[in-house]
């Protein structure tokens, strides 16, 4: 059922809230489904700097019904495979950056950085793809984190990425207690087969990669801001002395 007061509609963003009947207690998911929804705004879609994938989706049910060689089932319950527009996951892996970022300048860090722990592992499994992996070290990396800090306002002022505690200090920071517990117990009730969930050591080893990739970019990144101040600062100075 829709749930409207847990619901966020705004511009090209929109977060809608479900509820449903839980069969498990304290299992550590969310008492609502939310989905979330951002489109694109351009009139010319080809202008994104990311276009969307188009990738096909199954019910995990469906593939076990196909292993078995019952199609008929598939068909009678209507759930086929199809298509959905996606997210490339290069984009996905500037936004989460971008957001632990953000969070990591909270005073209160620890505690959002376990709530959104989900980003990490997202993160941890992004880079250990040889294809993600080597795009970090990629100028396409840097042109894409500044496109993506600038639509999260960590441009102005400048916030830099590397100095971000969970980059510049991975260890110490995904080993706080609240963290730690988040990962270990929250996220591990989530897996379907929680022996698969990879060590935090190993998360830590794949954060670290990102600490010389983002230093890279802290200064590109602030060469443009500064660009950008000195030009802001001519058309000032233009406009003032008419």
């Amino acid at each position: 059922m829709y749930v409207a007061e847990l619901s966020k509609i705004g511009g090209d963003f929109r977060k809608l809230a479900f509820s449903y009947d839980a069969h498990y207690e304290n299992s550590g998911l969310k008492e609502n489904l939310e989905v979330e929804l951002k489109c694109c705004t351009l009139e010319d879609k080809s202008a994104m700097y990311y276009l969307a994938q188009k990738r096909q989706i199954q019910p995990i049910v469906a593939q076990y019904l196909h292993a078995v060689d019952n199609k008929d089932i598939i068909s009678r319950f209507e759930i086929e495979a199809f298509d959905v527009q996606t997210i490339d996951p290069k984009r996905t892996l500037c936004d989460k950056i971008s957001r632990l970022t953000r969070l990591s300048f909270s005073n209160d860090y620890e505690m959002l950085i376990a709530k959104h722990i989900r980003d990490v592992y997202d993160i941890f499994c992004l880079l250990n793809m040889p294809k993600y992996r080597d795009f970090i070290y990629s100028v396409e990396f840097l042109n894409a984190m500044l496109q993506v800090t600038n639509e999260d306002g960590l441009q102005t002022p400048y916030k830099s990425i590397s100095q971000a505690k969970i980059f510049a200090e991975p260890e110490r920071t995904l080993k706080l207690p609240n963290i730690f517990r988040a990962y270990n117990i929250e996220l591990k009730q989530l897996m379907f087969e929680a022996s698969l969930l990879p060590s935090l050591s190993e998360v830590i080893q794949n954060i670290s990669l990102l600490k010389q990739p983002l230093g890279r970019f802290d200064n590109m990144a602030l060469i443009s801001s500064m660009d950008k101040s000195d030009s802001s600062s001519k058309t000032s100075r233009s406009v003032a002395g008419g």
